[in-house]
């Protein structure tokens, strides 16, 4: 039986079909060997590729850290020039809330958000030292032809509008001032709510132009205008030496956190080609040590 058993293996027949077997094993081997070889190399590509990616990355990251640092010391140096000329930091530590949206949310710089904030900063300089400086004007010796709107029908002034196309006053220039916060003019379309200090300065200078185009001189309405002109030129340039300060500081941490957020996104888009990298990099690994087990 065993005989017999070897005679049928060895029959030509039998040894074509084991050949057959056995050459077509070793071209499977092969075919697998040659795709998976096709995947290690495309897989050697995109490791390639998306390395050099990520390099590139963080280069960009690095130079994003380095331009948030130097935002910060510009920052910080607007901070110590507005000290050290008499300013104040702005109340309510603007870079902290800016600072602080960001790291609630890690979101790009809301420039809306800024804008809003800027405008609450102007209001407060507007209302607080723009308004003190204007009662220290109307309470001066010479303010009271200037502190109400001219009567000219009561004064028998028939002329005046003819003369005076925009009529101004202080007494109305301090209703602006006061009802700024406001945002509206309400019921009375007289008052215009300012938004900044220059606005300020530019109706009070109207009100004496006003009063020296009507009352050429020497008349003694030209004279105390002129001399009022002289009375609040000090105290403008103070209150636009303030608001001056106030708007380089916010621009310096406008521009501080503005480079924070790019850094954070430069980060980001780093650490998501660092995952992608890890993973092309795990399944190379994989497939190299596939293709040495089948050598």
């Amino acid at each position: 039986e065993a005989e017999a058993r070897r005679r049928e293996e060895s029959a030509p027949a039998v040894l074509a079909q084991r050949r057959a077997a056995d050459l077509e094993r070793r071209l499977d081997a092969k075919r697998k060997y040659a795709e998976l070889a096709s995947v290690v190399e495309r897989l050697a590509v995109r490791a390639e590729t998306h390395g050099s990616a990520r390099d590139a990355l963080s280069a960009a990251a690095d130079a994003a850290a380095e331009e948030a640092r130097d935002a910060e010391r510009r920052r910080k140096n607007a901070m110590m020039s507005s000290s050290g000329s008499g300013g104040r930091r702005p109340a309510g530590g603007s870079h902290g809330v800016l600072a602080a949206a960001l790291s609630q949310s890690a979101a790009p710089f809301d420039v809306a958000a800024f804008a809003s904030l800027k405008a609450r900063k102007e209001l407060e300089i507007l209302h607080k030292q723009g308004l003190t400086a204007l009662k220290q004007l109307m309470n001066h010796k010479w303010a009271f032809p200037f502190n109400a709107p001219v009567d000219h029908v009561g004064l028998g002034l028939s002329t005046y509008p003819e003369i005076v196309k925009t009529p101004m006053d202080l007494g109305t220039v301090r209703k602006n001032v006061e009802r700024s916060h406001v945002g509206d003019a309400g019921s009375d379309p007289s008052y215009a709510p300012y938004t900044n200090c220059e606005q300020l300065n530019a109706d009070v200078m109207l009100t004496f132009a006003n009063a020296k185009l009507y009352n050429p001189p020497p008349t003694d309405v030209h004279v105390m205008a002129t001399a009022l002109e002289e009375f609040w030129a000090p105290r403008w340039e103070a209150l636009r030496a303030r608001s001056s300060d106030v708007r380089e500081s916010l621009a310096a941490e406008r521009e501080c956190a503005v480079r924070n957020s790019e850094e954070i996104k430069a980060r980001r888009k780093l650490a998501n080609e660092e995952m992608r990298c890890a993973g092309i990099a795990a399944d190379l690994d994989a497939a190299r040590r596939r293709l040495e087990d089948l050598k």
